[in-house]
C-alpha cells in the first residue's frame, strides 16, 4: 500500500494531480470517456469541501463493502474490474503533511474522515466525514453522528459523521444504499446491531423476492422494512395518504429527527421514485418558532410546536445521487437537483427504524403529551412544546451533567425506574428557550400504550415546583411539592 499527499484544492479542478489520482484506480481497458466521467464525479465531490483541507491517498486499499460486491458480482463479469480501491483521508488546516510519528496528536486532532474511491464509473464509495469539512452551508447543521474506528499511517483514528455512498446501479440502487447506510450507522453506534454488507441484505430479502436480485432492480419499501426487521429493528412505516393534514405527517418526521433516528424517505412523482436517508436538520431560529403557523390549540391553551417549526425548516439528506449532507425542505425535497423532472417530487412515505421494544409510536406520544399538558398543567399558555424519543442512558447522562439541579434532585431523578427508551416532552417560554431552559418536563413510557390508563404512561411530570408520579397501587396520579427549581436545563438533544 502506497500513500501520497495532495492539497484538496488541486483536485477541485482539472489538473495533472486529478489525472494522477484516477490512474491509480487501475481501470484496464476503460475508454477515455468513461475515465473522464470518473474524473467529473470525483471533482464534483471534492468541490463540496473546503479548499484548505489536506488529503492523504492510500492506493491498493481493500474495502470490505466493495469487496463484497466484487466477489459476489463484478468478478463474474467478462470485463476486468480491479479488486482494489483508493482510501482518501481528510485532514484539517493545521495538519502537518511532513509526517512526524512522534507527533501523533497532530494526525488525530486534524482528522476529519475518509472516502473510499471504487474502480467503477460511480466511483464514490463508503465515506464518513465530519460536516465541518464541508463548505459553509454545513456549518449550522445538526445530524445523527457515529464514530467509526479506522486508521491512517498505522495510527488509530475515529471517523465521525453519517455513513454515505453513491449507488453503483448494479449491486446497489438507491434503496439498497439507503438500507446499507442505516445499518452501517446503527451497527457502529449500538452493540445491539452490526454493520451489514450488501450480500447479507440480499439474503435477508431473497425469500420475499420473486425474481433474481442481481443486477439489482431496487427494493420496495416493504422489502426495506422486512430487512430492517430481520436485522433486529421494529420498523414503522408511515404513509402520507393516511394523514388528511400534511403538517401532521411532516411533524412526525421532525419528531423522529429530533429523536436522533435517521429515516428512510420515499420520494416520488408521476414518473420517478427515489429513496434517501433523512439524518438531521439545520439550526432552528428560536424566535421563528413562535410564528403563528406553528400554533397548536389545545382547548383554551395556545402552544407553539417546536417539531412543526423543524418540519418547515431545512432538513439534511444523504442522497446517493449527490455528495453527503444535502440541505433541502420536506415540501420541496429535491430542490438541490438541477433537472426539472425532479421538481415535483414529494415525500410520500417514510420508515422509522425503531428499537423493537419501543411500542409507543411518535403520533401516540405527541397526542398523549398534549392531553396531559391540557388536563394536568394549569399554566403553559403561549409556551413552546417539544416532544422526542431518547434512550434512558442518554437522559440519565443529561441529568448527571445538569447544572441547574442539586445533587439531591439528581439522585432522586436517577432512582426513577425507566425502560430502555422514553418519550420526553418539554415546555418553555421563548425567553426560557433562548437560555436553553424549560419549565415543565414530562417523561412517558415508550413501552406504554395510549389505549391503557393515560396516567399509567407517565413516568415523571415536573411542573411549577410539583412532581407528579403515577401510583400503581392506588392507580392515580399524585402530585408532590418539591424543591425543584421553576426552570432547569433543557435536554441538549440527540443531534450534534
Amino acid at each position: 500500500m502506497k500513500t501520497k499527499y495532495y492539497p484538496i484544492q488541486l483536485l477541485q479542478n482539472d489538473s495533472g494531480e486529478l489525472n494522477e489520482l484516477v490512474e491509480q484506480l487501475l481501470f484496464g481497458d476503460w475508454s477515455s470517456a468513461e475515465i473522464d466521467k470518473v474524473k467529473e464525479n470525483l471533482k464534483y465531490f471534492f468541490c463540496t469541501f473546503r479548499s484548505d483541507l489536506h488529503l492523504i491517498v492510500e492506493s491498493n486499499y481493500v474495502d470490505s463493502v466493495y469487496r463484497d460486491s466484487y466477489y459476489n458480482y463484478y468478478s463474474t463479469k467478462r470485463n476486468n474490474y480491479s479488486r482494489y480501491c483508493l482510501k482518501i483521508s481528510f485532514f484539517d488546516t493545521d495538519f502537518n503533511y511532513n509526517i512526524d510519528f512522534n507527533d501523533v496528536d497532530n494526525i488525530q486532532k486534524n482528522y476529519l474522515g475518509y472516502l473510499i474511491v471504487r474502480p467503477l464509473l460511480r466511483c464514490i464509495g463508503k465515506n464518513i466525514i465530519k460536516p465541518e469539512a464541508k463548505v459553509n452551508y454545513c456549518k449550522d447543521i445538526k445530524i445523527c453522528r457515529v464514530n467509526l474506528e479506522t486508521s491512517c499511517f498505522g495510527v488509530k483514528l475515529k471517523a465521525e459523521g453519517f455513513p454515505h455512498a453513491s449507488q453503483d446501479s448494479e449491486t446497489m440502487t438507491c434503496a439498497e444504499t439507503t438500507l446499507w447506510s442505516l445499518l452501517e450507522y446503527y451497527g457502529n453506534k449500538y452493540n445491539l446491531y452490526k454493520p451489514i454488507n450488501h450480500s447479507e441484505i440480499r439474503r435477508a430479502i431473497e425469500p420475499f423476492s420473486y425474481e433474481r436480485m442481481l443486477p439489482s432492480k431496487g427494493l420496495t419499501y416493504n422489502q426495506i422494512s422486512v430487512a430492517l426487521r430481520e436485522f433486529g429493528f421494529g420498523p414503522k412505516i408511515y404513509l402520507k395518504n393516511n394523514y388528511s393534514n400534511k403538517n401532521k405527517f411532516f411533524e412526525l418526521i421532525a419528531c423522529y429527527i429530533e429523536s436522533g433516528i435517521p429515516l428512510a424517505l420515499a420520494l416520488t412523482n408521476s414518473k420517478l421514485g427515489h429513496a434517501v436517508v433523512c439524518i438531521g436538520r439545520k439550526d432552528v431560529n428560536k424566535q421563528d418558532v413562535t410564528n403563528y403557523s406553528f400554533n397548536t390549540e389545545i382547548n383554551n391553551k395556545k402552544l407553539y410546536n417546536w417539531n412543526l417549526a423543524v418540519a418547515h425548516g431545512e432538513i439534511v439528506f444523504n442522497d446517493d445521487n449527490y455528495p453527503n449532507y444535502q440541505l433541502t425542505t420536506l415540501t420541496k425535497p429535491c430542490s438541490y437537483y438541477t433537472s426539472n423532472e425532479w421538481d415535483t417530487m414529494e415525500v410520500t412515505q417514510f420508515i422509522a427504524p425503531l428499537y423493537n421494544k419501543v411500542y409507543m409510536e411518535a403520533d401516540s406520544a405527541i397526542e398523549l403529551s398534549k392531553s396531559i399538558v391540557d388536563m394536568i398543567i394549569s399554566g403553559g399558555n403561549n409556551n413552546i412544546i417539544k416532544t422526542f424519543l431518547t434512550s434512558c442512558r442518554s437522559y440519565r447522562e443529561y441529568i448527571t451533567k445538569s447544572k441547574s439541579l442539586s445533587n439531591d434532585e439528581k439522585a432522586a431523578l436517577l432512582q426513577i425506574e425507566m425502560p430502555k427508551f422514553v418519550w420526553i416532552t418539554e415546555l418553555s417560554t421563548i425567553d426560557e428557550l433562548n437560555e436553553n431552559k424549560i419549565n415543565t418536563l414530562l417523561i412517558l413510557d415508550a413501552t406504554g400504550s395510549k389505549s391503557s390508563n393515560i396516567y399509567a404512561n407517565i413516568i415523571l411530570l415536573v411542573s411549577e415546583g410539583i412532581l407528579y408520579k403515577y401510583e400503581y397501587i392506588d392507580k392515580v396520579l399524585k402530585g408532590y411539592k418539591t424543591s425543584f427549581p421553576k426552570t432547569f436545563d433543557a435536554f441538549k438533544g440527540n443531534l450534534k
